[in-house]
């Protein structure tokens, strides 16, 4: 166990459990321990809060999987609509596009999400029917991909072999510098 978590633990009268408040606000004391390639990091209970601006839901299994076949589909908007959200633009990825806050990978089509310690991929292939929701607790990305890509990529490999997922991590293109700008060392 993190020295931390102990000593909270161990404390009288102290809330220890994770959760935010009221209003989206988290209590001082109410802190999650991340235990990451074995270092402990602490985290705010609150980490959910901060991807409101992102769009960020939480969700459950159960109702990821209604949405990943309302979202692909558009069961709640017009056909105009829909077909507008699903036009796509091309990305550095081979056989994906992304639209309207939703991608087209191989066929599937839904969204990822992450938040510290947390993946997740909801997605459909409309041509078979088939739902995947993948929820997991670790943000760890392994050789160069997120673990939400690596899950889906060994899932549909099995059960949609013409179809299977992957979204491999870009290394971002260096920016522009602008000009005038110096190149030395501090810069």
């Amino acid at each position: 166990m993190c020295p931390t978590a102990r000593r909270r633990k161990a404390e009288p009268g102290r809330s220890h459990a994770a959760g935010a408040g009221a209003a989206g606000t988290v209590a001082p004391e109410r802190l999650v321990v991340l235990v990451r390639r074995e270092v402990c990091h602490e985290v705010l209970a609150g980490v959910s809060a901060r991807g409101w601006a992102a769009g960020a839901m939480i969700s459950n299994l159960q109702d990821l999987r209604t949405w990943a076949r309302v979202l692909a589909t558009g069961t709640l908007l017009t056909p105009k609509t829909q077909a507008e959200r699903l036009r796509t633009r091309p990305t550095t990825i081979p056989g994906a596009g992304y639209g309207l806050g939703v991608f087209n990978v191989r066929s599937w089509i839904g969204h990822n999400g992450s938040l510290p310690g947390y993946q997740s991929l909801t997605v459909y292939l409309p041509e078979e029917q088939a739902t995947l929701v993948i929820l997991i607790n670790t943000d760890i990305s392994y050789d160069g991909a997120q673990p939400s890509t690596l899950f889906g990529k060994a899932i549909t490999r099995i059960v949609t072999p013409d179809h299977v997922f992957d979204m491999p991590e870009q290394s971002p293109s260096p920016r522009p510098r602008p000009s005038g700008s110096r190149t030395g060392e501090g810069d």
